[in-house]
């Protein structure tokens, strides 16, 4: 590397980092194609038994009716109850991913050049063009660099102080010419 760098930095991608993982790949990528495809048939499958309800009210025992109105109610919880699901069953299908290649968690080093990324795990190295980073995502303490289907995810820990995260954060968005979102919550604890 002939380059002047001017970030090194350590990660560790434990189960933590790849929950933040998990977490911001189900907002960007599945949970709203999950709303437009889902919510809709939902919604007309409760619409249908409502009016079934409604027009044959007094046909139906108490817990017919009562039954009708909790299934209703649960069309509506299908999508969050799943998006937990899927995202505790993507934590762990990274991590199961991982843990065959015997090393878990993974220690990381990341290098931030002039033009690119070097990152050094298991002493392969890969280089990212920082050109090829799409979105720069900010969810609690942790940072996540995403590109294609991979991401650099990185920890506030990783930071010596919190002016360095500001520094990072500012060199970070000039090179790859994109802003940090902010999602909403705090991600999980380190």
């Amino acid at each position: 590397m002939n380059e002047n760098y001017k970030f090194i930095l350590h990660t560790t991608y434990d189960k933590p980092a790849y929950q933040a993982l998990s977490e911001v790949s189900w907002v960007l990528f599945r949970k709203h194609r999950m709303q437009v495809a889902a919510y809709p048939a939902l919604f007309s499958l409760a619409a249908l038994i409502a009016i079934i309800l409604i027009f044959n009210w007094g046909s139906y025992d108490t817990p017919l009716l009562v039954g009708g109105l909790v299934f209703i109610g649960l069309q509506f919880l299908v999508i969050p109850l799943g998006a937990v699901s899927a995202k505790h069953k993507m934590c762990r299908t990274a991590i199961k991913e991982v843990s065959k290649t015997g090393a878990f968690p993974l220690q990381v080093r990341l290098v931030f050049l002039d033009k690119q990324i070097h990152s050094t795990i298991d002493n392969e190295v890969s280089t990212v063009p920082y050109g090829s980073i799409d979105c720069l995502m900010s969810l609690g303490d942790w940072r996540l660099l995403m590109f294609g289907r991979a991401a650099y995810i990185l920890h506030r820990s990783c930071f010596q102080s919190q002016e360095e995260l500001r520094e990072f954060e500012a060199f970070i968005s000039e090179k790859c010419g994109l802003p940090f979102n902010q999602m909403k919550g705090k991600g999980p604890k380190r």
